[in-house]
C-alpha cells in the first residue's frame, strides 16, 4: 500500500487512521467535509492531502482526487458518516444519503485504480441482526442507522466485488480514546466522574469489548495491507466480559470514592454472545498478525488525562 483514501478523515477513527498510514510512509488523500472545522485534528505532513467534498458531491469525488493530484489509489478507506448518534441516527433521509454517497463512491473505485476497499462495520449491524431474528414489534428509530449500515454493507460488497475490488468490512467492537468527543459511554462515564457525581448504569450483564483507538487505527492499516477479501473481522481487544467490569475499573481509575449506579436503568438493547467476540476476533490476528497493544486499564488513564486538560472538564 502506497496510497489511500480516507474519507471522513477528520473524524475519531480517520483522524488516528490518517496518522497511522502517514507514520508508515503512505501517502494520504483525506476527504473532509468543506468548512469542517475539525482540520485541527489531522497533522501538517507533506504526504497528507486534503480533499473538500461534502457527501452530497461524492459523484464527483473522483474528479476533485484528479485535480489534487492523486492518480492511483491503493486502498479506499471510507469512513465518513452522518449521523452515528444521537437524532439524526433516527432519520431515514440522512441515513438513506449515508447510503447513496457510499455507492457513488464504490462506482468511481475503478477509475481511481483502486485494490481494496475497506470500511467498518459497526456492533449496532450485529445486534439488529439478533434483534430483527426475535420476530416482533420493533418501535427502535434508531434501526434507521442500522439498517442503513446494513444497505450499504450489501450493496457496496456487490458493487466492489463485481469490479474485481477486494472488499472488507471490519466490525469494530467499541473504540474508545484520546481525541473522541461524543457523549457515548466510556467518555460520558468519565466526564461525570470527574464532576463529582455518580453515573447511573444498567446491571451491565451484557458482554461487550472495547479497544483503544490507537490499535483500531493499526488494525485497519494492517488489514490494508494483509487483509483477505471478504473475511468478517473484527476488531477488538480479545477479552470480551460483562460490562460492569469494565465500567468498575474506569470507576476506580477515575475515582474509586465515588459509588456507581449499577442498575439505575433497564437494559433495553441486545446480548451479543460472548462467543461472537471471540471467535471472530481471532481471523484478525491469524491474517495479519494484529494484537492489540493498549491494555483498558492504560487506555482509560490516557482518555482521563485529556479529558482533564478540556475547558469544560475544568470549568
Amino acid at each position: 500500500m502506497k496510497t489511500a483514501l480516507v474519507t471522513g478523515a477528520t473524524g475519531f477513527i480517520g483522524s488516528w487512521l490518517t496518522k497511522e498510514l502517514l507514520a508508515n510512509q503512505v501517502r494520504v488523500y483525506g476527504v473532509v467535509r468543506k468548512n469542517s472545522g475539525n482540520l485541527d485534528r489531522l497533522p501538517e505532513h507533506p504526504g497528507l492531502t486534503v480533499v473538500p467534498c461534502d457527501l452530497e458531491e461524492y459523484a464527483g469525488l473522483s474528479g476533485r482526487l484528479r485535480e489534487a493530484g492523486a492518480e492511483t489509489i491503493d486502498v479506499c478507506y471510507h469512513l465518513a458518516w452522518e449521523g452515528v448518534s444521537g437524532p439524526l441516527s433516527t432519520d431515514y433521509r440522512v441515513q438513506l444519503k449515508n447510503v447513496e454517497s457510499t455507492m457513488e463512491l464504490t462506482g468511481q473505485l475503478t477509475e481511481l485504480g483502486v485494490k481494496k476497499f475497506i470500511s467498518p462495520g459497526s456492533m449496532h449491524e450485529i445486534e439488529s441482526q439478533i434483534e430483527m431474528e426475535l420476530n416482533q414489534p420493533c418501535t427502535n428509530m434508531g434501526m434507521m442507522y442500522k439498517g442503513a449500515k446494513h444497505a450499504a454493507h450489501y450493496m457496496a460488497k456487490a458493487d466492489v466485488c463485481r469490479q474485481g475490488i477486494d472488499f472488507l468490512w471490519p466490525v469494530v467492537t467499541n473504540a474508545y480514546g484520546v481525541g473522541e468527543i461524543s457523549g457515548r459511554l466510556i467518555n460520558s462515564a468519565i466526564r461525570t466522574l470527574l464532576r463529582g457525581e455518580s453515573p447511573a448504569f444498567t446491571k451491565g450483564d451484557q458482554y461487550y469489548d472495547f479497544v483503544y483507538i490507537s490499535d483500531v487505527a493499526r488494525a485497519f492499516r494492517l488489514i490494508g495491507e494483509q487483509g483477505v477479501t471478504c473475511r468478517p473481522y473484527v476488531i477488538g481487544s480479545g477479552q470480551p466480559r460483562p460490562l460492569k467490569e469494565f465500567l468498575a475499573q474506569v470507576g476506580q481509575i477515575v475515582a474509586p470514592e465515588i459509588p456507581l449506579g449499577f442498575g439505575a436503568h433497564i437494559f433495553q438493547g441486545i446480548y451479543v454472545p460472548r462467543e461472537w467476540y471471540e471467535t471472530n476476533e481471532k481471523l484478525l490476528e491469524e491474517d495479519t498478525g494484529f494484537r492489540p497493544q493498549v491494555p483498558f486499564a492504560e487506555g482509560i488513564r490516557r482518555l482521563t488525562d485529556w479529558i482533564r486538560t478540556l475547558p469544560q472538564t475544568n470549568s
